[in-house]
């Protein structure tokens, strides 16, 4: 059974000549059971997710304003909180506000949210503009939707889903599975665990280290992947307009089919090849017998293999 506990409120306006400013704080805290489902969808603003102790989720809300109608701004906002049996969900949204008009400067609009959860939870985190911050070494299945901003985090022990469509997407480990996507925007990734499923319609992508196999898709972008000695599974690398660049361990069991429609195919390391598979642009082998199949395909671009070992892994 969830509670909520007392909720504070401050609110502060600031008018000195002829600027207008507003600022209005708010805190709110619930009682939560083991493991909550944890929603948070808001109109505008940032949030960043923090760790805190078990059974119990945290909300702050500062939003600021200046220019024309600032305190009515920020006096439209609502946090709203509707506990359920397997967790809670807050919203975050403006009554009654349209389009604004006003002379002079273009009024300043800002809100910021912090979200403190236990350390075990599932976390389902959405804002239209702003970005999304999640601490390290919260477990759960986590996903972060966007439609203008970045989405980062940090050490996860399980699954995520990070969705923008500009910004960039920055992890740095799951455990679980990874789908990652951003129309206008880079992908940088650090350890995957799990499968991983990305595409970025106008940027790159630059994965460290995939342990569990990915599929990779760059429209107009490079993409970058180190490989696992240990990889488990079948990965394939796409680029439309863009190289590729790829990172083999030399003792990888692997099986290799690359292309380059308009550009050249290079590789550090010597692979196994049937007569007649290798070209400057194709190239079709296996490397210590074969193993899972590494799909390269660079429609105008380059692609490049280089052998870099990875030790301990």
């Amino acid at each position: 059974m969830q509670t909520k506990a007392p909720t504070i409120l401050a609110a502060l306006m600031l008018v000195a000549g002829f600027s207008r400013a507003a600022e209005r704080t708010e805190s709110h805290e619930w009682l939560v059971g083991d493991a909550p489902i944890i929603k948070v969808e808001a109109f505008k603003g940032s949030i960043r997710v923090e760790r805190a102790e078990s059974g119990r989720v945290q909300f702050e809300l500062n939003a600021r304003a200046s220019g024309d109608n600032a305190g009515q701004w920020v006096d439209r906002i609502a946090v709203k909180a509707n506990p359920f049996g397997a967790g809670l969900v807050v919203s975050v949204k403006q009554a009654g506000w349209g389009v604004e008009f006003g002379s002079g400067t273009a009024p300043q609009r800002h809100v910021e949210m912090v979200l403190r959860v236990p350390p075990l939870c599932n976390l389902d985190l959405k804002s239209e503009v702003g970005s999304i911050e999640v601490a390290d070494d919260i477990e759960g299945n986590m996903r972060a939707r966007v439609s203008t901003g970045n989405i980062f985090f940090g050490r996860v022990k399980g699954s995520v889903t990070a969705v923008t469509r500009s910004g960039n997407v920055v992890i740095a480990r799951t455990t679980g599975d990874l789908d990652a996507r951003s129309h206008f925007g880079d992908l940088q990734i650090g350890t995957i665990l799990g499968w991983a499923e990305l595409r970025a319609d106008h940027g790159n992508i630059d994965v460290m280290n995939s342990f569990g196999g990915l599929s990779a898709e760059a429209v107009r972008g490079d993409i970058t992947a180190g490989m696992s000695r240990r990889v488990s599974a079948n990965s394939s690398l796409k680029s439309a307009a863009g190289n590729i660049v790829v990172d083999v361990d030399p003792e990888s069991p692997l099986t290799v089919q690359a292309a380059a429609s308009w550009g050249r195919i290079q590789s550090e390391i010597d692979w196994e090849v049937a007569q007649g598979k290798s070209t400057k642009n194709r190239l079709h082998g296996e490397r210590n017998g074969g193993g899972p199949l590494l799909a390269l395909k660079a429609s105008g671009g380059d692609v490049r293999i280089n052998g870099v070992p990875t030790f301990g892994m």
